[in-house]
């Protein structure tokens, strides 16, 4: 994967020449939950409240077309009612709630539906989503509960996952922007052998304004 994204970035660099490079603060809500499944079985899953903020840039290659990565913090998270037991993350628990936060790096790739200055865009690219932390919060079948940090190793959940993002959003040209933002998780966050696949969907809005505008040569 990080060879894919290096070699996309390489050929954008390679046709932007002269390009105008305008950056972006944006951030906003959004809903959150994840595909949870074991042994085949989907489990119960209902949304939480999360947000996003980050620094995203617009870099023009030719037409309507634009390379637009983006860095942005993520909080999200899921809740699950199982139906199913599972060794992970509790053999015995009844359900789980679970607050992420992550680092999300997204190469994106822009469409203006226009070249007047207001304009409509579809943004779709990959997002490689770095966990920095989490917590869990579950109630088990003894009628106790558990309230602990998140473990993120070879074994249990994982540092990395990996996402596809679409957008369609309005602009004003070196000004502003408004959209609407769909994250598909792709790869699960667990890494126990016998454990269940889990992969984050979130729904969300984000308002942005531009600050700085570079010419590459």
């Amino acid at each position: 994967m990080k060879y894919l994204l290096s070699l996309a970035l390489v050929c954008c660099l390679s046709f932007a020449g002269n390009a105008q490079i305008d950056l972006f603060v944006f951030g906003g809500p959004q809903a959150t939950t994840a595909r949870y499944v074991i042994g085949g079985a989907k489990q119960e899953t209902d949304y939480k409240v999360g947000a996003m903020v980050g620094i995203g840039s617009k870099m023009r290659l030719e037409g309507i077309f634009s390379f637009a990565p983006a860095i942005f913090y993520s909080l999200k998270g899921y809740k699950v009612d199982y139906n199913r037991s599972s060794p992970f993350p509790e053999p015995n628990a009844l359900n789980n709630n679970v607050t992420l936060h992550t680092i999300e790096v997204a190469p994106l790739l822009q469409f203006d539906l226009s070249k007047k200055e207001k304009h409509f865009f579809i943004k779709v690219g990959p997002s490689i989503d770095v966990n920095i932390s989490g917590k869990e919060k579950m109630d088990l079948n003894n009628n106790t509960h558990v309230d602990r940090k998140m473990v993120f190793d070879f074994n249990s959940y994982s540092y990395i996952g990996a996402s596809l993002i679409g957008q369609l959003g309005y602009e004003v040209s070196n000004r502003f922007n408004l959209s609407l933002q769909y994250s598909l998780g792709v790869g699960s966050i667990n890494n126990h052998e016998e454990g269940p696949s889990i992969k984050n969907r979130s729904f969300g809005v984000t308002a942005g304004y531009f600050f700085k505008r570079y010419k590459t040569f």
